[in-house]
C-alpha cells in the first residue's frame, strides 16, 4: 500500500464506499448499480469515488 491508501480519510471513504456497494446489491443486480448511486448512498461526492 502506498501512503494515500493509509490516510484514515480514504480509508473511511473506501469502507462507505464498499457498504453502500453492498446494501445496492441487496436490491438490484451488480451490473445496474451506477457509481452516482454508490457515492449518493455512501454520502460522498462522486469525485471521492
Amino acid at each position: 500500500m502506498n501512503d494515500k491508501s493509509m490516510n484514515p480519510i480514504s480509508l473511511r471513504s473506501r469502507k462507505w464506499i464498499i457498504e453502500a456497494l453492498l446494501r445496492l446489491m441487496e436490491e438490484k443486480p451488480y451490473h445496474k448499480i451506477s457509481v452516482k448511486e454508490i457515492t449518493e448512498t455512501a454520502e460522498l461526492v462522486r469525485k471521492t469515488f
